[in-house]
């Protein structure tokens, strides 16, 4: 029998403004936000409410993260951005919750002992890994 182990040490860290602030939906993406953001990320919108307690969180990866938040900001005919978790988010915006965005930050990644580099998020199934795995695992 074929067993297959993944480790990973990671943290969420908020996605920061230029003015040092969490971002939040619906915020407009600033020209500095587009470049900082620009490349691939495993990502998660967490929903809060008016208490600051953690209602939700979800989950998502993308190629490039600046495009992934225009298009949950812009919808259109191809639509990138994940259905679902776009109509979350306006959900949210509409019912007072507040919706940040977080980054997935790894310290160390290995598949069966070997060392998987942070630069393999460009590859879409390793950031489809981590992104089913996280969303199995719950919000922590």
């Amino acid at each position: 029998m074929a067993s297959l182990t993944i480790q990973v040490e990671y943290s969420w860290e908020p996605a920061m403004t230029p003015s040092g602030q969490t971002y939040r939906f619906p915020e407009r993406l600033s020209p500095e936000l587009r470049e900082q953001w620009a490349g691939p990320a495993v990502y998660r919108w967490v929903f809060r409410g008016s208490d600051g307690a953690v209602r939700e969180a979800l989950v998502g990866e993308a190629e490039d993260l600046a495009r992934c938040v225009y298009q949950y900001l812009n919808p259109g005919g191809g639509q990138y951005a994940n259905p679902r978790i776009r109509q979350r988010l306006v959900d949210s915006s509409l019912s007072g919750e507040r919706a940040e965005l977080e980054v997935l930050r790894i310290s160390s990644l290995s598949i069966n002992g070997s060392a998987v580099p942070e630069k393999d998020l460009a590859r879409p199934a390793v950031r489809r890994l981590l992104e089913q795995a996280l969303s199995v695992h719950g919000v922590r």
